[in-house]
């Protein structure tokens, strides 16, 4: 129960209500669900119309899926939001990529049938109704912006062209389409965007068409210099002489093939945009899409937005040697890390190696690392070191995120019962019966979490226990848990508060530890054995 003083602070704005925040996400995610219900039986019904005119093509579009919907505690879905987007055509009904189209382009002239026309109503009705339902959520007494996010990518997939709707996710008009200022700045000066090399002055287009790639030039102010792409490649594999690549919210020193370097910055901006959605409410007003709903002229990131920086080395043998100075022998046990900014500087800068052939998965160190680097680098202060415990939400989000997958269909996905940390999970704590009480995981402090040889089992635990919250029962404790990372990630968390994990969610940490127990038993499938880290998480 609340202490008085709590719930009069509450009352008069200086701490939410948890059961408030509760019930306000609650109101808003069965809204949410049961406007998609209705979307979906209202397609269908105009899928039988189809039918009946013996059109059955049409009938199996206007079915078509209109979200990404995940499987029982499966992985949260995303479509990446592309740079530039090109005009949607004349189309009876626009759809965004990856679509069928309910109607193929219409004759000059000739008008749209009756049922289609119907299908393009319905969907701009409901695009509409996910925009509104999407404000309420992003200027609710308690904000919600990631399901304000999620209302608008439904929305964006219903009606592609939506002015509004590209604007509160980031775009401007652009030749009839669609691009955000920063692509739109890059098409305005003179680059093109290519499937094989990113953001390209169109200049260089003849060249890299013939095989070849820049390489510096031999004094400083001189002329770049074109090489075969082999050649140029080998002299990029010298740090001195590397790739630099700029990317909307990246800037990426590597010298790994141009083609590894460019895949890798898709990778990471893929990465930011599903960051920034499932943690929009623990950045909350920070978030350049929290500006953009109370800002209605306001388009991008914003200014000063300062890009953050990555290190990409080809070995792990030069990614050792160029930290060592810096980090000593315990460099060699590492796979990436990052080093948060020090004194005035707005940006810390995160290094990884390619090693795509290795034992250890340094991918999922990656995302681990590059997630810890946007929280840390989204204008909100990190202060965790202030609670009374609570360490073990810093790394569950990091782990968490060492899920993030590019599907081949291009869908993203993070999140669910997978992984080599789930599977870990699994054996210590229902097969072998190590568990780590949430009451007592909560009470620990950073030292007491990396403390050898525990730390392993409190990293697989709390990744689980992220999944669990994340995803388990649709979702359910998903908007009470992230109002709790928020408040630790801030320090905010103290004894006998009204900010604990139990307190957000309404539930006593003994329901919570029997309610993940059963989530770990029946998701993840016994292990037999699982090895431990050869290096330190």
């Amino acid at each position: 129960m609340l202490s008085t003083l709590t719930l009069i602070a509450a009352m008069l704005g200086q701490i939410p209500a948890p059961n408030v925040a509760a019930r306000v996400a609650r109101e808003l995610r069965a809204e949410r669900e049961k406007l998609a219900a209705d979307e979906r039986a209202d397609l269908e019904s105009i899928a039988t119309k189809f039918e009946k005119s013996n059109d059955a093509e049409s009938a199996r579009a206007a079915r078509a899926p209109l979200e990404l919907r995940s499987e029982t505690n499966g992985p949260s879905r995303f479509d990446p939001l592309p740079e530039v987007v090109p005009p949607q055509g004349n189309v009876l009904v626009a759809q965004s990529s990856g679509l069928a189209s309910v109607a193929t382009k219409a004759a000059p002239g000739a008008k749209p049938s009756t049922i289609a026309a119907e299908v393009g109503s319905s969907r701009a009705d409901y695009a509409g109704r996910f925009l509104a339902l999407a404000r309420r959520a992003a200027t609710a007494s308690t904000h919600q912006f990631a399901l304000a996010d999620d209302c608008l990518r439904r929305a964006l997939r219903l009606q592609p062209d939506h002015p509004e709707v590209r604007r509160l996710l980031g775009y401007v008009p652009y030749n009839g389409g669609w691009a955000t200022p920063f692509a739109k700045h890059k098409l305005d000066t003179g680059y093109v965007l290519d499937p094989n090399y990113g953001w390209v002055e169109q200049t260089w287009l003849p060249r890299l068409k013939a095989g070849e790639l820049p390489i510096p030039p031999t004094a400083r102010g001189g002329k770049i210099r074109w090489l075969p792409a082999g050649d140029a490649n080998r002299v990029r594999s010298d740090w001195d002489n590397a790739w630099t690549i700029t990317t909307e919210h990246f800037f990426i020193k590597t010298n790994v093939t141009l083609q590894n370097a460019i895949r890798f910055g898709h990778m990471l901006e893929d990465f930011h945009d599903v960051f920034q959605a499932l943690t929009a409410d623990v950045i909350d007003d920070r978030l350049p899409l929290a500006r953009r709903f109370a800002d209605p002229k306001a388009v991008g990131e914003g200014p000063g937005s300062a890009r953050h920086e990555v290190y990409y080395f080809a070995t792990r043998r030069e990614f050792i040697d160029f930290l060592r100075p810096v980090q000593g022998d315990s460099i060699e046990k590492s796979l990436g890390l990052y080093l948060p900014p020090t004194g005035r500087a707005k940006r810390g800068r995160a290094y990884f190696f390619h090693d795509p052939d290795g034992e250890i998965d340094s991918t999922s160190t990656l995302f681990h690392e590059v997630s810890h680097q946007l929280l840390c680098e989204s204008g909100v202060i990190p202060a965790y070191e202030r609670n009374a415990g609570h360490y073990w939400v810093i790394e569950g989000l990091g782990t968490y995120f060492e899920t993030f997958t590019i599907r081949p269909d291009g869908v993203l996905e993070v999140g669910g019962p997978v992984g080599p940390r789930m599977a870990r999970a699994r054996l210590r704590i229902i097969q072998r019966g190590e568990y780590v009480s949430l009451e007592q995981l909560a009470s620990m402090r950073h030292k007491t979490f990396n403390v050898e040889p525990d730390i392993y089992l409190h990293y697989a635990e709390s990744m689980a226990l992220t999944a669990f919250f994340m995803q388990a029962r649709d979702g359910a404790y998903r908007d009470g848990y992230l109002a709790y990372a928020r408040d630790v990630v801030r320090g905010r968390v103290k004894p006998g508060g009204a900010r604990t994990l139990d307190d957000r969610l309404g539930v006593p940490y003994k329901t919570l530890d029997a309610e993940f127990l059963a989530y770990l038993k029946e998701a993840v499938p016994e292990q037999e054995e699982v090895r431990r880290p050869a290096v330190k998480e």
